[in-house]
Formats: C-alpha cells, structure tokens, sequence
C-alpha cells in the first residue's frame, strides 16, 4: 500500500487471527461511507498559549455504549514504523494516537458527503499519520495528498506545531492555531450549516474557545480537563442541544 506499506503485514494478522473472510473483512473496514456522526470535541494549545510552555492536547471521544466490550488500550509496533500508543474501540485502526516522535493525532466526524470516487478510509491513515509522521507538516503533507473516503477532521500536534486537517471527498482544508489554539468538534468550521448536530457542535467548538482563550497565556493541565469535564449538554442563546446518546440508558 503506497501510503502505508508496513500496513500490509498487520492486515494480514488481522486476518488470520480473527478469523475473518477476506472480501467481508476489507469491506466492512475500508470501504464503508456512512458512520455515525457522535460528539467530539478535540484541542490542541501550543506553548505559546501554556503556562508551562509545553503543547498541551484534549480529547474527548464520544461513542456507542453497546461498544464498551471492546474498547481497550494498546501498544502498535511495527517492523519499520514508529512505535505509537492508542485507545480504541476499532477492530482495525485507531481514532487517537501518540507516536514515539510526539506527534499526537486524533479523529472527529464531519457531516457525510456523498461520493462515487475511490478514497482512503480513516482508520488507515490514523494509523499511517502516527507510524510514518513526525511533525504536524509532515502529518498535513500526507493528509493533503490523499484521496478520503469519509469526511474527517484530523486534529495532529506535536511539542511546537498543531492543525485541524478537514478532510473528505471535496478535498482537504487545514486550519492552523489562533492565538495558539486549534479545536475541532463535528462541522465544517468555515461553512455554515443550520443542522441540529451543527449547532450542537458549533456550540461545543464556541464554548471550548471561550475557555480556553479565557486562560491565555496561561493555560494548565488543570484548564483542559476541566474543559473536557464540561457537560455534554450546552445552553445557547435559550436553547438546550442535547447529546445525541442522551437517550441511551
């Protein structure tokens, strides 16, 4: 595979040990274009933005409860790639990672944007952006010359650099830090849309800004978890945007 070679071999063991049927297994993995458009909301604050001068990240990844079972931490090395750790729910691929070299990159959905064009599916280039990249340029270089499949923020940090790489069928659009911060929830930040789920994320997106900018220069560990800790529930101009798995028990 042209943008991850070393992918091949763990394909291959993921097929042999879960005992998958070939054609069923790179459908249902690589080739789906419809998913489920959750609740993210990921950041990225650079250094100049941080009390300790360090890149500081936050991540939060809403999903199915019904896949719980299968979520799990794990340890990715690969013959000829960068080592990198993750937390998954994916049989194949990763929605974050952080790689041996510091780069970090994790995933939001974007409304879906229907294609007939060929296009590379999300979970491979996670995994190619976190075992071949070790910069954000690196990372943007990659994500920018690929054909996507699915419509997808990637949101990349290193130790001095970040990016929201808004990507899918329509092509690739990279937003760079403001004022040393770059967030990411579920839509297209330069477009407008009046969707339920646009406005929850819009919201979300205005509400982690306000927080954040709130405490710069000076922004701490402290501040990006209790901004990951903020109710999923937002109150906007008297209007509740309920969490779409509020009806999950």
């Amino acid at each position: 595979m042209e943008v991850f070679p070393q992918a091949d071999e763990m394909f291959e063991g993921f097929l042999e040990g879960g005992g998958w049927e070939e054609e069923a297994f790179f459908f249902y993995f690589f080739a789906r274009k419809q998913g489920l458009l959750r609740v993210c909301t990921n950041f990225a604050v650079l250094p100049s933005a941080t009390l300790d001068r360090e890149t500081l990240v936050g991540r939060n990844y809403d999903w199915a409860y019904s896949d719980l079972p299968y979520c799990e931490s794990r340890v990715v090395a690969v013959d000829g790639a960068l080592k990198f750790v993750s937390y998954t729910h994916h049989w194949i691929g990763h929605p974050d990672c952080l790689n041996e070299a510091g780069l970090f990159v994790a995933i939001s959905s974007l409304p879906a944007i229907e294609t007939r064009e060929p296009g590379v599916q999300w979970n491979i280039l996670v995994d190619a952006v976190a075992s071949t990249c070790r910069t954000v340029s690196e990372a943007v270089a990659l994500l920018s010359r690929i054909n996507h499949l699915r419509s997808i923020t990637y949101l990349v940090a290193d130790p001095y650099d970040a990016a929201a790489v808004e990507a899918g069928p329509q092509g690739v659009h990279v937003r760079k830090p403001t004022d040393g911060i770059v967030i990411a929830t579920n839509h297209v930040v330069r477009e407008s849309d009046s969707s339920d789920r646009s406005l929850h994320s819009s919201a979300r997106y205005e509400r982690a800004d306000d927080r954040l900018n709130a405490k710069v220069p000076g922004v701490t560990e402290s501040d990006v978890t209790s901004v990951l800790r903020d109710p999923v529930c937002t109150i906007r101009d008297g209007k509740r945007f309920l969490h779409p798995l509020d009806h999950v028990p």
